[in-house]
């Protein structure tokens, strides 16, 4: 299957960072990589649990489209498939921001899934830490 190179454009990525907001404020996630992923990057942002985590992904998903949403885009162009099992028609949508809350700049990376037009999306969890700009596959 062969995807324009130009994706996701601009309007993709306001639409998918409103949609994750959507999804967390209807209480709709997944951990795909819990101890890989999520309790190490609950550390670094000093979370002292899930409900307070998810809170800051919330602030997080707002910040950056304050920051500009769409130009704080730094995942692939198309963006990558996840390929966590159950999740690998997931598309990946990965953002790096000066975060005011934090006064870091930052790494978030999300796929959502779709889950019918009467029903918010589930937003699925994959990283979120302090950016490291020498990692590749972001």
């Amino acid at each position: 299957m062969s995807y324009p190179s130009n994706r996701p454009t601009h309007k993709e990525l306001r639409k998918k960072l409103a949609q994750a907001i959507q999804a967390l404020d209807a209480g709709q996630y997944v951990i795909v990589d819990r101890e890989r992923h999520f309790l190490p990057d609950m550390d670094s942002l000093e979370s002292l649990d899930q409900a307070e985590h998810f809170t800051q992904i919330r602030t997080f998903l707002q910040e950056i489209q304050e920051a500009g949403g769409p130009e704080c885009y730094v995942g692939k162009r198309p963006p990558y498939f996840s390929y966590h099992p159950g999740y690998e028609n997931v598309e990946l949508f990965a953002f790096v921001w000066q975060s005011p809350s934090t006064s870091k700049d930052l790494y978030l990376k999300f796929g959502i899934c779709l889950n019918g037009d009467a029903l918010p999306p589930t937003y699925v969890y994959l990283n979120c830490h302090e950016d490291e700009p020498s990692k590749k596959n972001r």
